[in-house]
């Protein structure tokens, strides 16, 4: 049986050690495991053979059960489909924890019966045919779900599987509905007791959603086998306390009518955006083009339709659309039509970030069947775009709170408008490019005038201005003499010398991962007080001790700046590397402010091979002058003097724009307040 494979990085993380010296480890000793994978630049290992050498070298590292299944999750989604992988992991959690191990044979016969017993239970599904080929690495991976499996009840994994890895990975190239997205869609549907139908359920998302909110019945369609598959295991393998009646099918929901028309008690989907060939093989006559067949560039238009389709005459659905879908030319009739009927009664923007691999800000288009109303209809246009964190991600409780408030109260027939939110007649909206876009509709955003604020800023920018005169009087006439002669090395040579360490930063996640230890980060180039790494049981963490720099290589510049008591115990964000002096031999202050200086740039644009940013090795390669340590911490002194200059410039600026502005919008504010109501 194969053994799990692991990267470099991987091995790293188990023995407590930076990824230089698992490179070291393969230079330096001849019977360091060979790889079994990957290529020549990103090889991979085998663990067995891994833990085996540490052992052989005295270096102990326990392994657990649920750390080492993940990691063949992550080897076997190299071969084949994620959502393939998943759906096979589940299986051999659900079906398969109590069987032995097996090989590839005994594995894909176990499959094929899971596949029949799944279909057996929705009609809809494939069985056996679509389970394929059960490579090495499947195996693997299935063998470590039972081991996992043992030593941790099957439901918590199989919903760490699918949380953990799904919505890291399968949402880069499958739109997957992020789960707070799913438990907002769902609110604003509200299914009651359903059924709630997804027409594009991918892995299920919204359809967990729902039966985590009361939902008793769902209905699913997904194209993709593997995909439809994945979601009637996450239905099946528990959660909700009472058990949820589900049917999902193997279709494309633009050609296909499995349950019916008006089927649904309400309707929530994220459907594929800018699907060119939308079209192709889809019959003309299907009846819900009632609204006419919109062009190739509008399939968030044919999905529309097919959702009203579905809907029960007082239901709700509700989609995820791009934001173009508001204002594009070519998608105008359709949506005059729809407005003119009475089908569009809300359009929410939401902020970026609120899908998984895309910087769009979508939309949410809540729907209602013709109600007959015609144009004295009205729509409810809001906009939650600036509705986000410190961190500039979704505050998804304020959105939620804020969208479900708001569409009660347009349900309730209460118009009072907010800056965010506004209610519109059918007859504006239907004017010119018929633009559903929420940001024209809403009102401009004053402030109330402080007459207090402009003079506040004044005194601040003045203040600042008078601090940074001292600090420029007080720089020396003349620069200090040399005592010694100067040397030359490399940031490598110093790390190989002792002289300096190097230790890398950690990747910032979305959100820490339940029950592991979340760890405040900080970054070279700017302040980060609410930024958080997930730290694994065992994980070695690079912390930040008094007199550390925190360096990053950003195109041709090095940032850098010597850490302050704020940083302390903190670790390095991902892309920033805290750099640790021997101060014996290399004063701190006197190496950033060389780092920071011309030389060190003209290097990078020489030498840089980076393609990217935030490169260690680029770092690593540039040549440091150090004359001996008195001399270094005589410039250290000046060195510190003009970084704090540099700081009070950019703060400077930053607080000159804010008092620019801060009087502009004041003024502008008062002479607002004086407006003509009837203007």
């Amino acid at each position: 049986m194969d053994s799990v494979e692991v990267s470099s990085a991987d091995i790293a993380r188990l023995a407590g050690v930076r990824p230089t010296a698992v490179s070291n480890w393969r230079r330096r000793h001849d019977d360091f495991p060979a790889p079994i994978g990957g290529t020549e630049k990103s090889p991979r290992f085998s663990l067995d053979e891994v833990l085996a050498w540490l052992s052989q070298q005295g270096k102990t590292v326990e392994v657990g059960s649920q750390r080492e299944f993940e990691q063949a999750v992550s080897a076997a989604a190299a071969t084949t489909p994620l959502a393939e992988t998943l759906r096979n992991a589940l299986f051999a959690l659900l079906d398969h924890a109590s069987d032995t191990k097996t090989d590839e044979r005994g594995w894909r016969e176990r499959l094929e019966v899971s596949a029949d017993r799944l279909a057996a239970k929705h009609p809809g599904l494939p069985g056996a045919a679509e389970i394929g080929t059960v490579d090495a690495a499947q195996a693997t991976m299935l063998n470590a779900a039972i081991e996992a499996a043992a030593g941790l009840p099957v439901a918590d994994l199989a919903v760490e599987l699918y949380d953990q890895i799904v919505d890291r990975r399968l949402g880069k190239g499958d739109t997957a509905t992020p789960s707070e997205l799913a438990k907002l869609m769902v609110a604003l549907a509200d299914p009651g007791g359903g059924p709630l139908c997804d027409l594009a359920c991918g892995a299920g998302s919204i359809l967990v959603a729902a039966a985590e909110r009361g939902c008793r019945e769902v209905l699913g369609m997904e194209i993709n086998p593997a995909r439809a598959q994945l979601a009637a295991l996450r239905l099946d393998s528990g959660g909700p306390e009472s058990p949820v009646r589900s049917q999902l099918t193997n279709d494309g929901a633009l050609g296909s009518d499995p349950f019916g028309a008006a089927s649904a008690a309400a309707v929530a989907t994220y459907p594929p955006f800018n699907d060119r060939n939308w079209a192709q093989g889809i019959p003309e006559d299907e009846p819900w083009w009632h609204y006419g067949i919109p062009s190739g560039r509008e399939s968030e238009l044919a999905w529309l339709q097919r959702a009203l389709f579905q809907l029960r005459p007082d239901g709700t659905a509700v989609l995820v659309m791009p934001p173009a879908a508001a204002a594009r030319p070519s998608g105008r009739r359709i949506r005059r039509r729809l407005l003119s009927d009475g089908v569009i009664h809300a359009v929410f923007a939401l902020p970026r970030g609120s899908l998984y691999g895309t910087a769009l800000a979508p939309h949410l288009w809540l729907l209602r069947p013709v109600s007959g109303t015609s144009a004295t209809h009205s729509a409810l246009m809001a906009d939650f775009s600036a509705h986000v964190t410190d961190n500039q991600r979704p505050d998804w409780d304020r959105i939620e709170a804020d969208a479900v408030a708001a569409w009660s109260a347009y349900r309730r027939g209460e118009t009072a408008s907010r800056d965010d939110t506004t209610v519109v007649s059918a007859m504006e909206l239907l004017e010119g490019n018929v633009d559903l876009t929420p940001g024209r509709y809403l009102p401009l955003r004053f402030g109330d005038a402080d007459l207090h604020e402009p003079e506040r800023r004044r005194s601040e920018t003045t203040a600042l201005l008078d601090r940074l005169a001292d600090r420029i009087a007080g720089l020396p006439g003349e620069l200090p003499g040399l005592k010694d002669s100067v040397r030359w090395a490399t940031i490598e040579t110093l790390e190989q010398n002792d002289e300096v360490s190097l230790h890398r930063g950690l990747p910032v996640l979305r959100e820490p991962r339940p029950g592991a230890e979340a760890i405040r980060v900080v970054r070279a180039h700017r302040a980060a007080d609410e930024e958080f790494a997930d730290v694994e049981p065992g994980q070695h963490v690079p912390r930040v001790r008094a007199g550390d720099l925190l360096a990053s290589v950003i195109g041709e510049r090095v940032s850098v700046r010597q850490t302050t008591e704020d940083d302390l115990d903190a670790a390095p964000a991902w892309g920033t590397v805290i750099i640790r002096t021997d101060p014996r031999r290399i004063d701190p202050a006197f190496l950033a402010g060389f780092l920071a200086g011309t030389l060190a740039e003209q290097q990078l644009s020489r030498a840089s091979s980076s393609l990217g940013v935030n490169s260690i090795r680029d770092l690593r390669r540039i040549r440091v002058a150090l004359p001996g340590i008195d001399d270094q911490r005589r410039y250290a002194g000046l060195f510190t003097a003009l970084a704090d200059i540099a700081a009070d410039s950019s703060s400077l600026a930053r607080r000159a724009e804010a008092l620019t502005r801060g009087w502009r919008d004041s003024a502008w504010a008062v002479i607002a307040a004086r407006t003509d109501p009837a203007a």
